[in-house]
């Protein structure tokens, strides 16, 4: 079977079948962080049998607020937050090696069969990618979105938007990157929010998914295109630093533009997270 008419079936198929503060952790939290972080992504996600994490079991956060030494907070919350990470990381790279696999069998030019398309299929769906699938410049594009996000990046974001995780927001509603919605009940009405404003901040089942949230928001919306493409010309280099470096393209998310970047870069400096990049 052709490539263009496995892929006209797999769709109808689908069709079918289916009716969006300063001081740092300790050093030897730093060297735990990196093990946990090694094993679950050499080892692999024992948990993800699909392409969702919303079945999964996640412990209860600790009440980060009741934590008043600060590096003990900051070590807890790093602590916390570090697996769950590694985790959807795991995910991304699982499905980035699946594609670099087709990509292989499509330079080939190996017959795919239906299954196999159809999950290029839900993954070009789900990066909202819409060159043609047939196309070499399609598994080119995917594969710029379909990466990982660097754990020292990722908990600097988290500590920033949620407040090392005692924002309300990351309290009640599982939201530690500060995610918006914009359906009425959605999430949680902001007590600042201004009248002719009609956003919600996101309420997640867990802090998994609002990990997951998060990765897929930087992977695939076009206002960090920027970040995307700067991460896939860092790839081939040594990782050390990436997360410093690519918080610099990460202006869009916040109102407060250059601020925000100056302010996850002394995050990732001052609490020592480069070292979770390796």
């Amino acid at each position: 079977m052709h490539w263009q008419d496995s892929i006209k079936t797999s769709k109808q198929h689908m069709q079918k079948t289916q009716m969006a503060s300063t001081a740092p952790p300790t050093k030897s939290w730093i060297n735990f962080a990196v093990i946990a972080y090694l094993c679950l992504t050499l080892v692999g996600c024992f948990f993800c049998d699909s392409d969702t994490l919303a079945d999964q079991v996640v412990p209860p956060a600790p009440d980060f607020s009741q934590i008043h030494n600060v590096a003990a907070k900051k070590q807890a919350f790093i602590e916390y937050l570090s697996p769950l990470v590694a985790e959807v990381n795991q995910q991304v790279l699982e499905e980035r090696q699946f594609l670099e696999k087709m990509q292989q069998w499509q330079q080939q030019g190996r017959w795919i069969r239906s299954a196999l398309l159809d999950r290029l299929i839900q993954l070009s769906a789900k990066y909202r990618e819409n060159t043609e699938i047939t196309s070499s410049q399609f598994f080119e594009n995917l594969l710029i979105k379909v990466d990982s996000v660097p754990l020292s990046l990722a908990i600097a974001q988290a500590a920033t938007e949620s407040g090392w995780g005692t924002s309300r927001f990351a309290r009640e509603g599982h939201n530690y990157f500060g995610q918006w919605c914009f359906v009425k009940g959605c999430g949680l009405v902001p007590k600042a929010r201004s009248d002719n404003l009609h956003h919600e901040v996101a309420r997640f089942d867990s802090p998994l998914i609002s990990v997951e949230r998060y990765v897929l928001n930087l992977n695939r919306h076009h206002k960090y295109q920027d970040f995307r493409q700067k991460r896939a010309k860092m790839r081939a280099d040594t990782p050390k630093n990436r997360g410093l470096q690519l918080a610099g393209e990460l202006r869009h998310y916040s109102e407060r533009r250059e601020a925000y970047i100056q302010d996850l870069q002394s995050i990732i400096r001052s609490n020592d997270l480069a070292a979770l990049d390796f």
